[in-house]
């Protein structure tokens, strides 16, 4: 395993020199089918392959809740994801993209009542998006970007820790459109 993450890590650094890239973070609004909406945020890595492709590696952290009727359900979804996009230059600081990717959804579900707390260990899955946005450069070292991302993703098993191994068949529809707002700090 190290051996691989070094591999990567010298393979990312190469690619990053070559072609440029920046770091950043963001804010992000989630609204989602069956988990109603949240805000969330993440950091991302973005590597310019070429002059009109760009990657982004992207980490995410969201917590949905709601209360009914005395019971209080927690939802954490922690989305690790990569996503390839086309460059559309509009101008010296303007620069909007569009693309999509893929990633994996690591999820945790609680629900707590008078009577006591349920954790239900969700199997987490893969996913897919679609994102288009507008990057402005304010600076030759710092960007600001405005994205629209809508995300397919559906988690299908479970297991109640109180109930037995058994897995349980689920219909979660976390399907939903998303908007992100960060700044990017290029090198």
């Amino acid at each position: 395993m190290k051996k691989w993450l070094s591999v990567l890590a010298i393979v990312g650094f190469s690619v990053t020199t070559v072609y440029g890239s920046g770091l950043g973070g963001f804010a992000s609004y989630w609204d989602s089918k069956d988990a109603d909406s949240t805000w969330g945020g993440g950091a991302l890595l973005r590597i310019d392959l070429d002059e009109n492709l760009q990657l982004d590696i992207r980490g995410s952290y969201y917590e949905f809740s709601d209360r009914e009727f005395g019971t209080k359900w927690e939802l954490e979804v922690i989305p690790i994801e990569a996503a390839l996009m086309f460059k559309i230059p509009l101008d010296q600081q303007f620069n909007a993209y569009i693309g999509g990717g893929g990633g994996y959804y690591i999820a945790d579900w609680e629900f707590s009542s008078p009577e006591g707390r349920i954790k239900v260990d969700i199997d987490d899955e893969f996913g897919f998006f679609a994102v288009g946005g507008i990057d402005v450069r304010v600076g030759d070292a710092l960007s600001i970007f405005g994205e629209a991302k809508y995300t397919w993703l559906e988690y299908k098993k479970a297991k109640v820790r109180e109930l037995g191994p058994e897995r349980l068949d689920i219909d979660l529809d976390m399907n939903g459109i998303a908007v992100n707002i960060g700044l990017l700090l290029r090198f």
